[in-house]
């Protein structure tokens, strides 16, 4: 190379490659590479060495052997990505000279894999010819790591200057040890993490910690971030440290997590020290291991610490920290040792935790210190605490007893004393702090220090400017607590705040000392103490106590006896503010131990600077035994008597829980609600025939009678299936079998009115009158007992109640009863198990009783519309019979047969008839209850609002049509039941009209009064036969019970008193919300029905009467059960030892009387049904044949 291009050569790089090397010239190229190449060394000097080819080792190792001091190594990102074990190296890396480390054309890997096995070893260290060299710093070697991602490296570094930038390391260590040598360490722009070391059991199990030492130190650090990181700094003269804009953090999302932080010590301190740690975030460093948490006497995530001789009294080390954020850490900041001063500004501590003292700062500084705290914010610390999720994980035990810890664990056992005070600050006895506009809150859940839950001190403490906000506190705990010398507090500007319900009490003991040579001057303040307490049990306040305490001294002594024997007067000026509460009776409703909350099911509102407190509806409020508030609302819940769900949230049509918008889903609601409806028609349609198969009664196939139905006009398909005569003589008739054989039935209702027209009665003497007057037909008593069950479940549901205090069930249990019970209840709410299921959006609790009392119409829309099919299908089927017939001539003279009565119909008609009134009784309940519900308004403050839904106001219009609907519909059902069968029986009334009433009541209870007062109780002497579905309506109604005559209203009909009765407990269950009161009342009610049907026994049969008495007194016995948890709820009384055993046993009795027996029966129905079905197919196929039979013959 000629001299000419060696001065034009700037720069030369050296290409190491697996086949060639290249000199090239830079600025020839313009910086560009001409060949494939993982590594660059670039040099800023003229001369080139050339290499032979034959050396081809292509590794960092090769490149630093071609390098001199200022070289740079330039890495290829893409390159080195492709093959990142290339540059793990068994053999450590010696680095004696200066030189960097640059990856290009992105960030380049470098290292080991991350398993752990090998480490990538950087050894950097000065060799210097003299000792003394090592005394100055401007000798060290300069090593820079820029653009480079860094896994698994241990750096070692000796008397240099080691700086990272944009790089990023993992599970990389730095090891400098302590000796007469110089440190320098800049880090930007980089993060360094580590990960968890599992199961090793070392003091730090995480694989990146860096451990930096020399007597004189030089650390510069900005923007870095240190995750799962632990940093300790060990100065052995003086150290020049600085942190900016960086972050100590660990991952919260890891399942463990690691103690890490930044813990520097000087040493000796006699050479000037500055520390400064500014705008950065301290934030999840905590102890995964509970144990090692309560062994923690001092380490915080940032710890200084000047390990000075006893003998020195100060050094010269000072300690900055500004605009830093402490969070969530366990504990935040620990000074230790002989500072010069010590300020902290500016700063937050939130949310730390310790289990000894001082969670956010622990000052344990020697008397020559002297510490400021100036425009910082402390807020929920706490002392005395730690994660007790984590307890779980591991086998170490240990209890807490008051200011003592013990300890027995794997690892250590003994008693560790000194544990949770001050939660925020704690001061050591020699240590001095001044505090200067300061915020101090504690903690809103009760997580309470012991002593001091704020501030603890026994140094030397000046207050200039403090706000203290107490959120939650506790009568035996100070919030600030100062115990100190002499002269040791002075506070001189001053506010306490105390939660709501707590008054403000100070306490200060301070001593006053008197020389023998007479009265001397007075101590200032030694011992205070300032305490936020509550109320006397069963008391409460709406008020809190608060003090502002701000003077300006102008003498700070004065004389504490004068010579006349006056009192001294301090000589200041300035403001004293406090203020006290007034203690009031707790509520009821409330539960006032310390502060006042709401018993379960109880919602509270403020009126009048008192509160009220109104019951809440079922699952809407708090249902645990220990509320946090007077208000508070179960999950998602919001309003007055949290009565709606949330923002973004909507109610599930079967429960009382909130769940998101975005998982309502109607679809399926659709074909539920239309099979769960046409299942219960069915089943009142057809109920006698299930009867019958289920008890193996005898059931003629033609019996189970539809429109379509071609019955046999032979006596050879009147098969039965019971197998003997005994159970023919029980063999109950249906509605058919009872009726008359004489004919004229269609026209009756003629006679009849022409009958009432005259006002005319058959003689009673008429033989022939009194022979065709039909028997009276047997009773139905599988009907019967059919509605005294369905009656018995839905009533004994009323008097069910369910308290916190006292029930144990557990869901799957609770979950059945109530599948059961809706079965009984004829209800849609047997779908239980779909509690978590939201249909609508934005569904309210108003609208939801409506939709769900929809089931009622549309089960009875379904028999309107069989009615309604059924007389197109007969008009059909006679138009088809009057063309057949058409053709063909009959002479009547000749003896043509006379028309036959279709049985087909009457039986179809009667089944349809009595579905349509056992309807009518099985769903009165529903629409009783959600109709009284929808009136159902209580008083919160100076308005009614609804009880289900507190923030709709009463009344608003759609209601007065609810009243309209109670009062023309719903109040006087009863009646229509009681006086209507009578009318229907003696023909003063047709069908259609009865049915009518049923829809709508009154109008037509006025008629039927008016016409009994204008009959003045005039019946036809002689009963005309009545068609098959009024008599079939009338067997359900009346035929159980017996006759009951009025003489001004004629027969009344047991029917009507039983559903009167019922409507009252389904009055007090609705409009009584106190639950004490209500099961006193529906009790006494039961007591009254059972007297009342012991001594009527309204029943014909004698079963009737057992079933029904047997009925009455298990009501009873269920609301004696709930009359006693109602009263261990209104005494908030959770049971206990024998009380526990008694509640046990009750709820077994409950359980027999309201979830076994009905399992049982539903288990014989399926039994039943199962054994049946094989029967009823063979006897169909039986009876088919022997109608072809016939046919044939």
């Amino acid at each position: 190379m000629s001299k000419r291009n060696r001065t034009e050569v700037k720069a030369a790089r050296l290409c190491l490659t697996a086949a060639c090397c290249y000199v090239v010239d830079t600025r020839a190229e313009r910086g560009k590479s001409i060949c494939s190449r993982k590594l660059e060394v670039w040099r800023d000097t003229g001369n080139v060495k050339y290499l032979p080819n034959q050396q081809r080792n292509d590794s960092l190792g090769r490149a630093l052997q071609e390098t001199r001091s200022g070289d740079r190594i330039r890495i290829d990102a893409t390159e080195s990505a492709s093959n990142p074990e290339w540059f793990c190296h068994e053999d450590p890396l010696m680095i004696h000279h200066s030189v960097a480390f640059v990856g290009f054309r992105g960030r380049a890997l470098i290292g080991c894999p991350q398993t752990g096995s090998r480490l990538l070893v950087f050894n950097i260290t000065s060799i210097l010819r003299d000792e003394r060299m090592y005394a100055t710093s401007d000798n060290a070697i300069r090593i820079v790591f820029e653009n480079l991602d860094v896994t698994s490296a241990l750096f070692h570094a000796l008397h240099s200057r080691v700086a990272f930038r944009n790089c990023a390391l993992r599970d990389s260590k730095w090891v400098s040890m302590s000796g007469n040598h110089f440190i320098g360490l800049t880090i930007a722009d980089t993060r360094w993490q580590g990960s968890i070391v599992a199961g090793q059991g070392t003091e730090f199990p995480s694989t990146a910690e860096l451990h930096v030492a020399a007597r004189d130190l030089l650390v510069r650090m900005r923007n870095v971030t240190f995750m799962l990181a632990k940093m300790t700094v060990i100065a052995g003269r003086s150290a020049d440290f600085r942190l900016v804009d960086s972050s100590v953090v660990s991952d919260p999302e890891v399942s463990a997590s690691v103690h890490g932080g930044i813990y520097m010590t000087v040493m000796h301190g006699t050479a000037a020290s500055n520390v400064v740690v500014r705008n950065c975030v301290f934030r999840n460093q905590v102890h995964d291991d509970p144990v090692q948490s309560i062994m923690n006497l001092y380490y915080a995530a940032l710890l200084f610490r000047v390990a000075y001789p006893k003998d020195r009294a100060s050094s010269n080390v000072s300690v900055l920290i500004d605009g830093v954020t402490f969070a969530d850490n366990e504990r935040g900041l620990t000074l230790i040792g002989a500072f010069w001063e010590t300020r902290v500004r500016n700063c937050i501590f939130y949310r730390n935790i310790a289990m000894h003292a001082g969670a956010a700062i622990l000052y344990l500084t020697n008397a020559s210190t002297v510490s400021f705290v100036t425009n910082c914010t402390f807020e929920q610390n706490a002392a005395g605490s730690f994660r007790s999720a984590k307890l779980r994980r591991y086998e170490d035990s240990f209890r807490v007893n008051g200011d003592e810890v013990t300890v027995h664990s794997a690892c250590c056992k003994g008693l560790i004393s000194f544990v949770g005070k001050g939660g925020a600050v704690f001061v050591d006895r020699e240590s001095t702090i001044y505090i200067h506009r300061t915020f101090f809150s504690n903690t809103p859940v009760h997580r309470h220090s012991m002593e001091g839950d704020i501030f603890y001190s026994n140094g030397l403490v000046v207050i200039h400017t403090a706000r203290l906000m107490v959120y939650t506190a506790m009568n035996h705990v100070a919030l600030l607590r100062h115990s100190g010398d002499h002269w040791s507090i002075e506070v001189s500007d001053v506010s306490v705040q105390c939660p709501v319900g707590y008054g403000l009490r100070l306490t200060n003991t301070s001593a006053y000392g008197v020389k023998a040579i007479g009265l001397r001057r007075s101590y200032k303040l030694d011992q205070l103490s300032y305490f936020c307490e509550s109320c006397p049990q069963n008391k409460y306040s709406l008020d809190y106590g608060h003090m502002n305490y701000s003077l300006v001294y102008s003498a700070f002594s004065y004389y504490t006896l004068l010579i006349n024997g006056e009192k001294p007067s301090a000589a200041y000026n300035g403001t004293y503010t406090y203020h006290d509460i007034e203690c009031l009776q707790c509520p009821y409703g409330g539960r006032c131990r310390q502060t006042i909350t709401a018993v379960p099911n109880f919602w509270g509102y403020v009126q009048e600077n008192r509160i009220k407190f109104q019951h809440c509806p079922k699952d809407y409020c708090c249902s645990s035994t220990f509320c946090e508030s007077y208000s508070k609302c179960a999950d998602f819940r919001v309003g007055r008597l949290c009565g709606v769900c949330g923002p973004g949230y909507s109610e599930a049509l079967f429960s009382a829980r909130c769940l998101p918008d975005g998982q309502c889903d109607v679809t399926w609601l659709w074909p539920l609600v239309v099979a769960s409806g046409l299942l219960y028609a069915l089943f009142l349609l057809f109920q006698k025939d299930i009867r019958d198969f289920i008890f193996l009664q005898p059931v003629h196939l033609s019996d189970i009678a539809l429109p379509c139905w071609r019955r046999c006009e032979r006596p050879a398909c009147s098969i039965a299936v019971a197998t003997d005569e005994a159970s023919n003589s029980l063999k109950e008739n249906t509605e058919l079998e009872s009726l008359p054989s004489n004919g004229g039935v269609d026209g009756f209702d003629h006679a009849q009115q022409e009958n009432r027209n005259n006002n005319k009665s058959a003689p009673t003497n008429d033989a022939a009158a009194v022979s065709s007057a039909p028997t009276r037909p047997p009773v139905d008593t599988g009907a019967s007992f059919l509605i005294i069950i369905s009656y018995y479940f839905q009533d004994a549901q009323l008097l069910h109640l369910k308290t916190v205090f006292t029930s144990s069930e557990n869901r799957s249990k609770n979950m059945l009863k109530e599948i059961l019970l809706g079965l009984f209840k004829f209800r849609v709410e047997i779908f239980q198990f779909t509690d978590k299921v939201c249909f609508f959006k934005q569904l309210k609790p108003s609208h939801k009783l409506m939709i769900k009392a929809l089931l009622v119409p549309y089960v009875l829309l379904q028999f309107g519309a069989m009615y309604v099919i059924y007389q197109w299908w007969q008009r059909l089927r006679r138009r088809s019979k009057a063309t057949d017939s058409a053709p063909v001539g009959v002479n009547a003279a000749v003896g043509s047969p006379q028309p036959q009565v279709d049985s087909t119909k009457k039986t179809f008609l009667s089944k349809l008839s009595t579905g349509f009134i056992l309807s009518l009784l099985f769903t009165y309940q529903k629409l009783a209850t959600t109709s009284f519900a929808l009136l159902n308004c209580v008083p919160v403050g100076d308005e009614n609002v609804l009880f289900i839904e507190g923030t709709v106001t009463c009344y608003r219009g759609w209601q007065y049509a609810v009243i309209v609907y109670v009062l023309l519909c719903i109040g006087p059902f009863c009646m229509v039941l009681l006086i209507g069968p009578g009318l229907l029986k003696d023909g003063l009334i047709p069908l259609k009209q009865f049915f009518c009433a049923c829809f709508l009541p009154l109008p037509f209870l006025v008629y039927w009064v008016a016409l009994r007062l204008r009959l003045r109780g005039w019946r036809p002497d002689v009963t005309l036969p009545l068609r098959p579905e009024a008599q079939a309506v009338i067997n359900v109604l009346q035929g159980p019970f017996k006759e009951s005559e009025c003489r001004l209203f004629g027969s009344l009909c047991g029917a009507g008193v039983v559903i009167g009765r019922r409507l009252v407990l389904v009055l007090l269950y609705t409009f009584v919300n106190d639950t004490l009161v209500r099961m006193l009342a529906m009790m006494l009610v039961c007591f009254v029905i059972l007297l009342h049907h012991v001594h009527v026994l309204p029943y014909r049969d004698t079963r009737g009467n057992l079933a029904g008495s047997a009925s009455a007194a298990a009501l009873l016995m269920v609301g004696g059960i709930n009359l006693v948890r109602a009263g261990f709820e209104a005494a908030e009384y959770v049971p206990q030892g024998p009380n526990a055993v008694l509640m046990t046993v009750f709820e077994e009795i409950e359980n027999v009387l309201m979830l076994w027996f009905p399992a049982a029966v539903m288990g014989i129905i399926i039994v039943s049904l199962t054994v049946s079905a094989k029967v009823e197919t063979e006897m169909t196929k039986v009876c088919f044949h022997v109608s072809d039979e016939v046919n044939k013959a």
